[in-house]
């Protein structure tokens, strides 16, 4: 079986693939994603609390106002970080419209003090 599904081939079986079947492989293909991000099965899940420090944060309040939890695993409704998916969700576009955000509100908030 071939592993490697191109865009263009994914969109021809979405296209023609019936309604109650499209959201089951866009399911699929977000779990593909998410577990493509390179890790190794023994890297250790971590705390918000232990997180922090190995990315070089002094808070964790920080990285919860940058939206981490977009890259937790959910253990019973508890979050834990795997650090590689967390330094990969800093990178990502979202992590970086989010501090543009809260620039921005610093910025308005500054403005108005003054």
């Amino acid at each position: 079986m071939n592993d490697t599904v191109t865009l263009e081939q994914f969109m021809l079986q979405y296209a023609s693939a019936p309604p109650d079947t499209k959201q089951a492989m866009l399911d699929a293909g977000m779990m593909r994603v998410q577990s493509s991000v390179e890790h190794t099965d023994d890297e250790p899940y971590l705390t918000l609390t232990e997180l922090t420090p190995k990315l070089g944060y002094r808070s964790y309040s920080s990285l919860w106002r940058l939206g981490i939890k977009a890259a937790a695993d959910d253990f019973g409704g508890r979050p834990r970080y795997r650090l590689s998916r967390a330094l990969a969700y800093l990178k990502s576009s979202e992590c970086e419209s989010r501090r543009n955000e809260i620039r921005e509100a610093r910025y308005e908030q500054k403005g108005r003090g003054t």
